[in-house]
């Protein structure tokens, strides 16, 4: 049974990440097309587009968020290299689990703050100056992002655990030997 279910969280992550990459690529794709369009009628037909500059911000809140919960999904965020490097690979792992597990702390708290901001009145009737867009849209960014990374790291703490699981069982084999 706890294999199934692990089996069934991480074929999920793997279709959430993938989720996660496509809405990246997409939104790569519709701010440079945003861009050169906004260049073109500000610089060559001399009519502004009314919005482009505010959609590419929203558009680039939504990679930055994005790409950061990725970042978490893979292990690579930036990390000091002082002391991993002089770790052994269980102490390294041990470290490694507590960091995850304060970027999971972190990634909770981030999405409790972040809904009770986005549900707020000042950001649920809010509405973006040039579009009337309303602001909790891309605002739902932050705690969607912040879920996702507290499952990513999640997922990162069990890896952790196993790899540990089986340094310690190599090592009691090892001893019996």
């Amino acid at each position: 049974m706890v294999q199934k279910l692990d089996q069934w969280f991480y074929r999920s992550n793997r279709v959430l990440t993938k989720m996660v990459e496509i809405v990246c690529m997409m939104s790569v794709g519709a701010i440079a097309i945003i861009t050169i369009l906004a260049f073109i009628s500000r610089y060559i037909l001399q009519q502004p587009l009314v919005g482009t500059d505010e959609l590419a911000l929203f558009l680039l809140m939504w990679i930055t968020f994005l790409g950061a919960s990725l970042s978490i999904r893979r292990n690579d965020m930036v990390a000091l290299s002082l002391f991993k490097d002089k770790l052994n690979s269980k102490n390294n792992l041990i470290l490694q689990m507590i960091l995850q597990s304060i970027i999971f702390c972190f990634s909770i708290l981030g999405f409790w703050v972040g809904w009770l901001w986005l549900t707020s009145s000042s950001i649920w009737e809010a509405a973006s100056a040039s579009l009337e867009f309303p602001l909790w849209i891309p605002s739902a960014i932050f705690p969607f992002t912040m879920l996702i990374m507290a499952i990513f790291t999640l997922e990162n703490i069990l890896n952790h655990m196993k790899r540990l699981k089986k340094i310690n069982n190599e090592g009691e084999e090892g001893e019996v030997l």
